[in-house]
């Protein structure tokens, strides 16, 4: 039997807005007014409180929310959906996003890792209180977990490193089986010279004209593709010699699929040093996105730069686990196995493999290929929070 919600237990969830609050964390005092659309602008006399009130508020609005994408990142989703949650928690696993957020925590600075703890004790601090829980934990029959500082590294990694250009790739190759290698090639010709760069900035590519065919032609044997997710952004500035105010115009177009509640959470954060207006990612301090301070405005897209690049993996058993071929060489790769736990569904336990490109996130020993992906942001730790910060 399918559990229902009723209208009783939505406004049962309903966070207190109104009430004064006393909450272990807060250094001094911190003031969260809700205008009429919902949006919570914050006021502390300090950074500590004012992220620790972001975090406390996101909670308040969209704790599961955030709690989903933490689940899925970990490839534990199936845990509170069941089979459907199956094939993104493979995937997941096989690109190990905890130890990835881990390392970008371990590189950050100390500013940066005191605003994230700011923020996770005001998380906690909502979990703790006597405040109710959202509807969605009581059709899911769940609690959520304790918030950890990497944590929020880890739920801005579903929204933009589990995107990227492999998604392209993907589709070529589907492409490629459909109309042939050559055909998928007229489509999408690669680099030609003359094409703008994005790096350096404003650079032609000189080299040879590239195409895809040969690479396709193996991808065409390469076993079914992954389960896609949607991606692409655009940005774009105006000149202010071309706009009625002479001020210049930046716009940004996220591309997102359309989610409810939406992908983004927009706040007003006032501090003593500066004031921002925008949109977070729930789970992540700071308004990245689309916002502005009181002397500049912002936009942050997916760029769709190429910077992931996927490799077609000979694989075999091998007495001591599995093997690839690389340059004509068979090389021991990285083996290990997890357990994913299904909702009324006991479990599936998974292989892992790794090559020196990256983690196999499609294939198996069994067919002999696989498909590994090698991602700049899941090797060593990046330092893309300080540069956010």
């Amino acid at each position: 039997m399918t559990k229902q919600i009723t209208e009783d237990d939505l406004k049962a969830a309903l966070p207190d807005v109104e009430s004064e609050q006393k909450l272990r964390g807060i250094v001094s005092e911190v003031t969260i007014y809700r205008d009429r659309w919902g949006i919570p602008h914050i006021t502390a006399d300090n950074e500590s409180d004012l992220f620790f009130a972001q975090g406390f508020a996101t909670a308040q609005d969209r704790l599961f929310q955030m709690d989903h994408d933490r689940m899925r990142c970990l490839g534990r989703s199936a845990e509170h959906l069941g089979v459907i949650g199956l094939t993104q928690d493979k995937l997941m696993r096989r690109r190990s996003l905890e130890i990835v957020s881990k390392r970008d925590l371990e590189v950050s600075t100390v500013e940066v890792r005191a605003m994230i703890s700011a923020y996770t004790n005001g998380v906690n601090a909502f979990m703790s209180s006597n405040a109710p829980l959202p509807a969605e934990y009581n059709l899911t029959e769940t609690k959520p977990e304790k918030w950890e500082d990497w944590h929020s590294v880890l739920v801005y990694k579903v929204r933009n490193t589990a995107e990227g250009s492999f998604q392209a790739k993907l589709w070529l190759a589907k492409l490629a089986q459909e109309i042939g290698p050559e055909r998928a090639a007229n489509i999408s010709p690669g680099s030609q010279p003359g094409a703008l760069m994005t790096v350096p900035p404003g650079a032609e590519y000189s080299g040879p004209a590239l195409n895809a065919i040969e690479e396709l032609s193996d991808v065409v044997n390469v076993t079914a593709p992954l389960r896609e997710t949607d991606g692409g952004s655009n940005g774009w500035a105006i000149s202010g010699d071309r706009t009625v105010s002479g001020l210049p115009l930046i716009a940004g177009d996220s591309h997102r699929g359309l989610e409810v509640p939406n992908v983004y959470y927009q706040v007003h954060l006032k501090g003593p040093d500066f004031q921002i207006l925008g949109y977070s990612i729930p789970g992540v301090p700071m308004a990245m996105h689309f916002a502005h301070n009181d002397h500049v405005g912002w936009g942050m897209t997916h760029g769709g730069a190429d910077t992931q690049d996927l490799f077609v993996e000979r694989l075999r058993c091998s007495s001591g686990g599995a093997e690839y071929l690389y340059k004509g060489e068979w090389l021991e790769a990285a083996l290990t196995t997890e357990e994913i736990f299904v909702r009324d569904g006991g479990s599936q336990e998974i292989t892992i493999i790794q090559t020196h490109h990256g983690p196999i996130i499609s294939g198996s020993l069994d067919s002999g290929y696989g498909l590994a992906i090698s991602d700049p942001g899941s090797g060593v730790g990046t330092e893309w929070l300080n540069a956010a910060y």
